[in-house]
């Protein structure tokens, strides 16, 4: 199995820890100030991608997803599996939805004469939303 892989299931693993630590709350729309907060995280680090701002990019990271992806290996990974987002030009978000400790945002990334659709993930750190993962959305059986 390809690191990135073990690395992302290995985090959505601790954002689902936390999740439960908070008595297992299921994800429900988030209320329209936490969906601002999400909204411009995600549109954060899109822009610092765009800019091939690395370090801008990087710090949107949660601090496990740090421990275990260090800097080179980010960059590495999102030229590499992810070119619709390194070169993005703009993305359409879809409602997203916390319990409070972890976030799903459901983002189309434009670039490039394509599009992809991802969900960000997040988790609470402090006051603040930091990533955790990107992971492509499911299409199979026409979803």
């Amino acid at each position: 199995m390809k690191s990135w892989l073990v690395a992302l299931m290995l985090l959505t693993g601790v954002a689902a820890v936390r999740a439960q630590e908070t008595g297992g709350d299921r994800l429900r729309l988030s209320k329209p100030s936490v969906r601002e907060q999400l909204v411009a995280v995600v549109t954060a680090q899109l822009a610092a991608f765009r800019a091939e701002d690395w370090e801008k990019a990087y710090a949107a990271a949660a601090a496990p997803f740090q421990a275990v992806v260090p800097p080179a290996r980010f960059v590495s990974l999102i030229t590499r599996k992810y070119p619709a987002v390194w070169k993005n030009t703009r993305a359409d978000f879809a409602l997203p939805s916390d319990n409070g400790v972890v976030a799903v945002v459901p983002v189309r990334v434009f670039g490039a004469g394509t599009s992809e659709a991802y969900n960000w993930l997040l988790v609470k750190e402090g006051n603040d939303w930091k990533v955790t993962g990107v992971v492509p959305q499911s299409t199979a059986g026409g979803a």
